[in-house]
């Protein structure tokens, strides 16, 4: 009898959990939602595909978090792979807003609303095959 309740109450607060952990998926194109965390934060993936007018073709996957209290935030975090390291090349670039990329000012626009970014940081690694990684934080 007391393994019939210890395993009753087991299964009981396993189906609670899982109701309440259980991200909905939303797909609508090339984005899904992840889920809501319990701290007001929501996370969505999204991936890109463009030229870019620095680094040539862009390919690219992220997250967009956006948090409403108790300090709200919007924040992209992507990884992308470009096909020219001749006009972005490797380095650390921080624009608040524009940063500098040989010698010419730009600005990022996000890759999932097109939103020009507050503060982004950018850091082109080289692939050693002729492309470029980037790894993307902008806030906006």
């Amino acid at each position: 009898m007391k393994k019939t309740v210890i395993l009753t109450v087991f299964l009981l607060a396993l189906a609670a959990v899982r109701s309440y952990s259980s991200p909905g998926v939303v797909n609508n194109g090339s984005y899904s939602s992840v889920g809501v965390v319990n701290n007001g934060a929501q996370t969505v993936h999204f991936t890109a595909a463009y030229q870019n007018l620095i680094g040539g073709f862009f390919t690219c996957a992220g997250e967009r978090i956006s948090k409403t209290t108790p300090k709200p935030f919007t924040k992209d975090s992507e990884d992308c792979t470009m096909t020219d390291l001749s006009t972005f090349p490797p380095g650390t670039y921080v624009g608040d807003p524009n940063f500098i990329v040989n010698g010419v000012p730009y600005s990022w626009s996000s890759d999932y609303d097109a939103r020009t970014a507050n503060l982004v940081t950018l850091i082109v690694t080289d692939n050693g095959d002729g492309t470029g990684h980037v790894a993307i934080v902008a806030y906006y």
